[in-house]
């Protein structure tokens, strides 16, 4: 440290520590999109996960995770990006996993920075639940 702020060795590790704050601060948006819809938390509550769910979490739940970044400049020099992120709806009836699909569409769309790129729909037979995956693209300034 010098003067008080963070002092990096090199360019790599400045660009990491870029890198990373996008993903903290992607991923701090999405939750504040997901948590503050009451489509979604009338049927999760508060079991809204990044990456994976707490081990013996009962459903209904959402996870959600980046899966991807780019970076552009524009004509202007602007950084322009895009990310990839992936929204899973579990649950055990398909009704419950589709109502929540429906309401992480409409959070997001308020947003108006996200687009529904694609969705999967699966059931584990194994443990017998519902599985909604949403894949989106999230553009940043």
């Amino acid at each position: 440290m010098r003067g008080g702020g963070i002092f990096f060795q090199n360019a790599t590790a400045l660009l990491f520590f870029i890198y990373f704050m996008g993903i903290l601060s992607l991923s701090e948006s999405l939750y504040s999109c997901l948590s503050s819809s009451s489509l979604i938390t009338d049927i999760v509550s508060d079991r809204i996960y990044p990456v994976v769910a707490e081990r013996g979490s009962k459903l209904p739940l959402l996870a959600y995770r980046q899966t991807g970044r780019v970076e552009r400049r524009t004509k202007d020099g602007r950084s322009v990006g895009t990310a990839g992120v992936s929204v899973c709806c579990f649950g055990n009836s398909y009704d419950i996993v589709a109502r929540l699909g429906d309401g992480v569409i409409s959070a997001l769309a308020e947003n108006g920075s996200y687009e529904c790129l694609g969705i999967v729909e699966s059931f584990n037979d194994e443990l017998e639940y519902y599985c909604l995956e949403l894949s989106l693209e999230y553009l940043q300034d």
